[in-house]
């Protein structure tokens, strides 16, 4: 079976840059045992070098760590906008209704990153779901559903509702 285009348009490109959050967070731990270590035989020993390096160390081990969470924060949100524009253009096409399955189907994806994508769009007002009876979560997508809105213009004739 062939992907189709959509589906190969889906697979998202995330670039990297900098040092992985993988090695920042590695770096961390070990910082930190150390720091921690070093912290401790300072505060037995009544060692003030000791001390002081070891809360540099831990400090350090710290701000590794929220820049390795921060890192994978900003790669999850490039990656799930990415997604979403398939998504979009599949509810363009379905007019404005989806559900996890089609999307999964449509796309080529699994059913849980197509839940995952279907739930980040679901804001209340664009996006909104809906439980059926049957238990099937269904997407709607208002401004799909409406179709555009003609010009405030075009709207009632032209007519100016002050004077009427």
């Amino acid at each position: 079976m062939m992907p189709s285009e959509t589906a190969q348009a889906a697979q998202p490109e995330v670039r990297y840059s900098g040092v992985s959050e993988g090695v920042r967070r590695s770096w961390s731990v070990m910082l930190f045992i150390i720091g921690t270590l070093m912290l401790t035989i300072g505060a037995i020993e009544l060692e003030p070098f000791l001390f002081a390096f070891g809360v540099l160390g831990a400090s350090g081990a710290v701000v590794l760590h929220r820049a390795a969470n921060r890192a994978r924060e900003q790669r999850r949100a490039a990656m799930i906008s990415s997604l979403q524009r398939p998504v979009l253009k599949l509810a363009s096409e379905r007019n404005g209704v989806l559900t996890v399955t089609e999307v999964a189907a449509s796309l080529g994806w699994s059913l849980l990153r197509a839940e995952k994508i279907l739930h980040s769009l679901d804001d209340g007002w664009r996006v909104n779901s809906e439980v059926t009876d049957d238990g099937v979560i269904i997407y709607e997508f208002r401004e799909l559903l409406l179709g555009r809105p003609p010009p405030p213009d075009q709207a009632d004739g032209g007519a100016d509702p002050v004077n009427l």
